[in-house]
């Protein structure tokens, strides 16, 4: 057969099936299947070894206890019969014996244990081997059998394509088979023609119509031919006019170079020229504006000179400011620890008064206690005393403390406001002295108060003296306690005085506390 016969196999409809090949991930599933089943084997076989090994260590510790035991058991027999020095000697040789043998039996265990854990890592290394191995045969085995599938398919699939291309060419065989027959036959009727009956007119219109066909062929040549020389003609005409427009632009870039070049000095120079021209119109305006600048200078120095007399008097005035403030705190300052001073006076003068008024309340206890009488207003004057020495104290303290906040915040409104000119200040000026201050230096109050003994009259005597002119000098504190020098001496002896005893009380009084003669009756 030739070998044109096989191509129309190709496009026959049946010929173009080709089959694919078997699905990635077909593939990928077998794989992870494959890698999966080796885990679980190795692992499977890890744990029959893992089981095997502590079974043998059971049975070599099994086999050690029987040993050990079988070894005392003849130590015991063998000193049965023996004094004990002997078994002590005998003992001991045998521990050093036993010794030697254990250190022999631990270096001989070290090589076997390096021997097994060579030969532990060779079996695992064979063990790996043999599962790659193993891995790498199932997977050849597995290749094998898809390449068995894949053949056995080529096997059907070339079976079907021999019958559909022995199809195809029985096919083509009876199709030139015709053809040919037909080729024959016509070569027949051309060796051997056959009388035909010929139509003239038919014949004749054919001829003119062929003639006419002819005709219109040439002229279609002729035309073609002058179209063809008329566009080699205009393609001529436009080389040359693309010569000569090249050669001009040519030209007019070198021109245009030219001219570039020019423009660029030309530029140069306008720039110097316009540099040198603002120069001298900046020469020329300076020239002209030398009296304005001369004058705003003026005018500049003049306001300058104004700031500074104007800066300097604020600065005088503002250093006046800050002396008087400065003055004004240090009076603050020296007023409250003035009445800092005073409060703490106060204080130890009112304690010290205190205790003069309890050194002569015990005095009249005392005299109660040896049986005298105390007057009636005098009793009331004690008892409300001790009430209210007990209520009073803490309260005059809040006072004073009170007073002294607001004399505080006074100086403190007093800071707040606006500074006065320093004629109008006026130094601070110390107070006069208080009757309690004049008490506790004329009457030595700060003494400790001392126990008084009843039956001694000169004490009794001079602690009345002292209790009357304490009364007498300082009547709010007579008012205080309700006291007078009638009622001491109605409670030193029960009867009122009479006019000639308390004139010689008082200039006994006077003589013993004012000796001087600064003080009269």
């Amino acid at each position: 057969m030739p070998a044109t016969h096989a191509e129309p196999a190709i496009t026959n409809g049946h010929d173009g099936h080709t089959h694919l090949p078997p699905a990635a991930g077909k593939k990928g599933k077998a794989k992870k299947g494959v890698d999966s089943n080796e885990a679980s084997r190795l692992l499977a076989a890890r744990i029959s070894q893992l089981e095997q090994d502590a079974a043998g260590e059971k049975d070599q510790e099994l086999e050690i206890e029987r040993e050990v035991k079988r070894a005392f058991r003849d130590l015991q027999q063998q000193t049965s019969k023996m004094d004990d020095t002997l078994k002590i000697d005998h003992v001991t040789k045998r521990c050093s014996e036993l010794l030697a043998d254990t250190r022999r039996l631990e270096k001989e265990n070290i090589k076997i244990k390096k021997r097994a854990d060579a030969l532990q890592k060779e079996r695992d290394a064979n063990r790996a081997e043999l599962s790659k191995t193993v891995g790498l045969k199932e997977k050849l085995e597995k290749l094998c059998r898809e390449l068995q599938r894949d053949n056995n398919k080529m096997k059907n699939e070339n079976k079907e394509l021999q019958a559909v291309q022995k199809r195809n060419t029985l096919s083509w065989d009876e199709k030139y088979a015709n053809l040919l027959a037909k080729l024959e036959g016509y070569q027949e009727d051309k060796d051997t023609p056959r009388k035909q009956v010929v139509d003239m007119e038919m014949e004749e219109l054919f001829r003119v119509r062929f003639k006419s066909f002819i005709e219109q062929y040439e002229l279609r040549e002729l035309h073609f031919h002058s179209q063809m020389r008329t566009k080699e003609i205009e393609l001529q005409y436009h080389l040359s006019r693309f010569d000569r427009d090249k050669k001009a632009s040519e030209a007019e870039l070198a021109k245009m170079r030219q001219l570039q070049t020019q423009v660029q000095t030309l530029s140069r120079s306008e720039t110097q020229l316009r540099t040198e021209l603002n120069m001298y119109m900046d020469k020329l305006g300076e020239a002209c504006n030398v009296k304005a600048a001369l004058d705003q200078r003026d005018d500049i120095a003049a306001r300058q000179r104004k700031e500074m007399q104007d800066q300097s008097k604020k600065a005088k005035r503002l250093e006046k400011e800050n002396e008087a403030l400065r003055r004004q705190k240090e009076a603050t300052a020296a007023n409250i620890i003035r009445m800092a001073e005073e409060r703490q006076d106060l204080k130890i003068k009112m304690d010290a008064a205190d205790k003069k008024t309890e050194k002569l309340m015990s005095i009249i206890q005392q005299m109660q206690h040896q049986g005298r009488r105390v007057p009636s207003e005098m009793a009331s004057t004690v008892e409300s005393h001790k009430t209210h020495g007990e209520s009073t104290a803490p309260g005059e303290d809040s006072d004073y403390s009170e007073d002294a906040e607001e004399e505080g915040e006074g100086s403190d409104q007093d800071d707040t406001e606006e500074e006065m000119p320093p004629s109008r200040q006026q130094p601070p000026q110390p107070g006069p002295a208080t009757n309690k201050e004049t008490v506790v230096r004329t009457y030595g109050v700060m003494q400790p108060a001392s126990k008084i003994d009843c039956n001694d009259s000169v004490l009794v005597q001079e602690s009345l003296l002292s209790m009357a002119a304490f009364l007498k000098d300082n009547p709010e504190m007579s008012s205080r306690l309700s006291l007078t020098i009638d009622q001491v001496f109605k409670g030193h002896n029960g009867n009122p005085p009479s006019q000639a005893d308390c004139e010689a009380f008082l200039k006994q009084l006077a003589a013993a506390h004012y000796p001087d003669g600064r003080r009269g009756s």
